[in-house]
This record gives C-alpha cells, structure tokens and sequence, in this order.
C-alpha cells in the first residue's frame, strides 16, 4: 500500500511522508525546532493542519439521509428527529430510506476494500520491464 505524501513546507517543494513537516535539506536549514522557524513558515505549518483537521471532520460526519440537511456523526443514518418521525429500527423505515442506507453502507464498504487491496503505480516496481 502506497505511503501518504505532502510537500515539504520548506518551499522546496519536494515529496516527503504525510506525517513529516520538513525534508532533510530543509531541516538542516531551518531547524528541527519549530520555535526557531521562521513565521511564515509556522503560519503554514498552521494551515496545514487547518486544512488537516477540516478533511478529518468532513470523513467523520455526513448528511441526514432522511433529507433535513443536518450534518450527523458518520455511523448514524438518520438524524434524532427524523428519528422520532421513522423510528429507529431500519426494518420500520419507509423503503426509499432503508435503499439508501444500505446503499451507503455498500459505498463504504467498497471503498473499505478497495483502499486495502489497490495498487497504484508508485507502488509498482520500477524496474519492470516493458
């Protein structure tokens, strides 16, 4: 499975893993030490991890499917008061509601399986012959 990259923020521009801030060269250039970076480049390590925590919450919930709008916690289909109008047995919902649902599921669980068994193509060799 191929690991997660961003770039450098040292400006450099260079491919580095996910969890990493700065590559080597800029590391020696500017420190390991976040207290001695420069401001603009603490300004953008903030903005990263703006953006960051923005994906994240944006994974962790969804819309009602019942149709309100209303942004409710990833593992719950229907929020608590369209719960109190369909209840909270899926074998009760109306038939349109419960299509969606396992729809839903269906989607995660493809996309569940397809992230673990993919192969993209910086993970193929690069010495394969043609």
């Amino acid at each position: 499975m191929s690991q997660e990259v961003h770039y450098c923020l040292g400006g450099c521009s260079r491919e580095i893993p996910f969890e990493e801030v700065l590559c080597p060269s800029c590391e020696v250039e500017y420190g390991s030490e976040k207290s001695a970076w420069p401001k603009w480049l603490i300004q953008q390590r903030h903005e990263e991890l703006r953006i960051r925590r923005k994906d994240e919450d944006n994974r962790s919930t969804h819309q009602c499917m019942a149709g309100c709008g209303k942004r409710i916690t990833y593992q719950f289909a229907i929020c608590s008061s369209c719960e109190q109008i369909y209840g909270n047995k899926i074998e009760k919902w109306p038939g349109w509601l419960s299509f969606l649902w396992r729809d839903e599921m269906r989607i995660r669980r493809d996309t569940a399986r397809i992230n673990q068994k993919e192969v993209s193509f910086s993970d193929l060799d690069s010495n394969l012959e043609e």
